[in-house]
């Protein structure tokens, strides 16, 4: 119990830190009524995670007992290689992903008529990534 709860500690650090670079840069440039997006995005990812999990749980419970360890097993790889690639993406892009963050917000919030809906998706797919 305690490895599940420390993995998902620090993915939540991770997706606090983006969300965080993401509202400090708002209220920095005078954005800050920007923010319920960036709410609305976070509790949409929160609920996509929960609803993944839950079904994963859902599913693995129908399994008899030897599929059940299999599928366990096979869900653990794929953890197992995603965590994997986000340490050396992460690593990659480390002392650029503020930078590229705060850009990324200044092309979302750059006069299109999608602003919110651009301002949504991605604090939702930082998240997401996170959370799932």
């Amino acid at each position: 119990m305690l490895v599940p709860f420390l993995i998902m500690l620090r993915e939540g650090i991770e997706a606090a830190l983006i969300v965080g670079i993401i509202a400090s840069y708002l209220k920095q440039t005078g954005r800050g009524q920007w923010m319920p997006a960036v709410w609305i995005g976070v509790f949409l990812a929160a609920a996509l995670s929960l609803l993944v999990g839950g079904g994963l749980e859902l599913m693995s419970a129908e399994f008899p007992q030897k599929q059940q360890e299999l599928f366990e097993g096979i869900v653990g790889l794929v953890a197992v290689g995603i965590l994997s690639s986000m340490v050396f993406w992460m690593r990659k892009v480390a002392r650029s992903i503020k930078h590229s963050l705060h850009t990324s917000l200044d092309h979302a919030l750059a006069g299109s008529k999608h602003q919110v809906t651009a301002l949504i998706a991605m604090v939702f797919f930082a998240v997401a990534r996170e959370g799932l």
